[in-house]
């Protein structure tokens, strides 16, 4: 339950960055072009608040989906080791569970860094062509 519950929420977070990070650089710069009316310009407090909330909830999300079935797992450990073969291969598949929800949690956390950060470059250096052009004409 740990782990599909880990793939749900780390899914739900890195399609929110994804999509912040279109709303960010692809939208906002296009409806810059098309009109005239004011553009929401509060990125910046996106910006101070992302990379902090982002390692928090790294943590929050290790501290909930891992910690309590390592300890369920730490419990069981001579009850599922002494039993029959089957509750021992249900004791190995908790343990690589747990690790694999624990991967998939850095894992997310990596990913959503790269997004962000690529996002970023592609942005500047999209924001320095238009100026060369701007001051070309």
């Amino acid at each position: 339950m740990g782990f599909a519950f880990t793939l749900l929420v780390c899914y739900h977070h890195l399609c929110i960055a994804t999509l912040g990070a279109y709303i960010k650089f692809e939208l906002r710069a296009k409806l810059k072009t098309v009109t005239t009316v004011h553009v929401f310009d509060g990125w910046h407090r996106f910006e101070e608040h992302r990379n902090g909330a982002q390692r928090l909830r790294t943590v929050g999300q290790a501290i909930i989906l891992v910690i309590p079935p390592i300890t369920a797992l730490f419990i069981n450990y001579e009850a599922a080791i002494s039993s029959e073969w089957s509750q021992v291969v249900y004791f190995w598949f908790g343990v690589a569970a747990t690790l694999v929800s624990l991967a998939t949690i850095i894992q997310t956390y990596i990913n959503q860094k790269q997004l962000n950060g690529s996002n970023e470059r592609v942005h500047e250096r999209r924001a320095r062509s238009q100026d060369q052009k701007e001051s070309q004409v």
